[in-house]
């Protein structure tokens, strides 16, 4: 197909990864950013999401039509994070944006930014819909969910209690007042398949992820990615440490946080009635939260 991932896989570049473990089926994973004289340092991080950042916000035929004017497609992206510039949520979703594609190898197949910002389009539902491809016979369509949260724990409860409400229609809509979820996000994802597919086997492609039919030749399961960027607090005292032991002190106290936490994790998704699924969770800490997730945005976009 001609749906492809954007981004490049040295985005990965920009982080240890500190946990891989798949549980049952659920994968989760869990990073660091680069640690430079024992601060996480977030100079490249920023130089990749510069680069992200258009394919995130904007759909392929947008990105199509200005690629070729830099200028014009750098002010369209500006424009619309600034018009979401009260939301505190965009750099999760940009990050998560970033991780599937280039770990997962998930392309995108809905600009969820370019619906944000035309409220006739807008459901607040996934944060992203990407596809999966496992194998020849079978593919995934993937709903992402991104929290930015000061504690992880109570990120991921919230995402998870977000995935179960998204599943079960019962977002209610600010608008109407109506209950709705995955169906909806569906018929929306229907609808602006020509914003992401160009040829008419691609969009016969992506009909056949949204709507699965028992005669298709490959099977489609629905999945989720949960996204959490967290606030760690470290010490002064501890940067006292040299390189070496602060990353390995480091390392070692983050991978004990998350072990600890994956019988909860595990009991919250069969709670939430959600252990079919496979469920893609994507973990980052970051250093004064507020203050660098402010700077990080800036930077990036402007």
């Amino acid at each position: 197909m001609g749906i492809d991932t954007s981004v490049e896989n040295d985005f990965l570049e920009n982080f240890y990864l500190l946990y891989n473990e798949k549980h049952d089926n659920n994968t989760l994973k869990f990073y660091c950013p680069y640690i430079d004289a024992n601060s996480m340092s977030f100079e490249s991080l920023i130089n990749s999401l510069m680069e992200a950042a258009g394919h995130y916000c904007l759909s392929r035929r947008t990105w199509e039509e200005y690629k070729n004017k830099p200028m014009r497609l750098s002010r369209l992206v500006r424009e619309k994070f600034r018009k979401l510039s009260s939301n505190k949520g965009e750099l999760g979703e940009l990050l998560m944006f970033s991780f599937l594609e280039s770990d997962l190898n998930a392309p995108k197949l809905l600009s969820k930014m370019e619906l944000k910002t035309n409220p006739n389009n807008y459901f607040n539902g996934a944060d992203g819909v990407h596809y999966l491809k496992v194998s020849d016979e079978n593919y995934q369509l993937i709903y992402g969910e991104s929290k930015v949260y000061s504690d992880l724990k109570n990120g991921i409860k919230e995402a998870v209690n977000s995935i179960h409400d998204f599943k079960y229609e019962k977002i209610k809509d600010d608008e109407s007042g109506e209950l709705r979820g995955i169906r909806f996000e569906k018929g929306l994802l229907n609808a602006f398949i020509t914003n992401e597919a160009f040829t008419p086997e691609d969009c016969e492609f992506v009909k056949s992820l949204i709507y699965p039919k028992a005669s298709s030749k490959y099977n489609v399961d629905t999945a989720f990615a949960i996204f959490v960027l967290f606030n760690i607090d470290i010490d002064q005292k501890e940067k006292k440490r040299s390189s070496d032991d602060f990353r390995k002190w480091l390392f070692d106290i983050l991978t004990q946080q998350i072990t600890k936490m994956i019988p909860s994790i595990l009991k919250l998704i069969e709670e939430k009635e959600l252990s079919g699924h496979s469920i893609y969770f994507y973990l980052l800490p970051m250093e004064k939260l507020d203050e660098n997730r402010e700077q990080i945005l800036k930077e990036v976009v402007g």
